[in-house]
């Protein structure tokens, strides 16, 4: 990501020469920009949609090659995915244990 870094944030280097991010007044370090998550979430609404849920789900999605694949399906594919998966994600949080997919099976 070449966005800026938010206030407080530097981006450094390890003894492997991997970045990192540091944010001193808090003391939170990621391998992450700080930035990813909001620019990850604008990337789902362009390619998805506006739907909560939908994206709600999109934003537990850790792997870009997953996002890519979604993003080659239509877009109606992808909604009724995500209500399909929504029937067993009881909290609504974006994501499911098996003993929900489990128990909602044997129900």
């Amino acid at each position: 990501l070449t966005a800026p870094l938010p206030e407080g944030w530097v981006e450094l280097m390890d003894p492997e020469g991997r970045s990192y991010y540091h944010h001193a007044e808090s003391g939170t370090m990621a391998r992450s920009h700080p930035a990813d998550d909001k620019y990850k979430q604008l990337v789902n609404e362009a390619r998805f949609g506006d739907e909560p849920y939908l994206l709600l789900c999109l934003s537990m999605v850790a792997s870009t090659h997953i996002l890519d694949a979604l993003g080659e399906l239509r877009p109606g594919q992808v909604k009724r995915a995500a209500t399909a998966f929504e029937r067993y994600d009881k909290g609504k949080v974006g994501l499911v244990s098996f003993e929900e997919f489990a128990d909602t099976i044997n129900k």
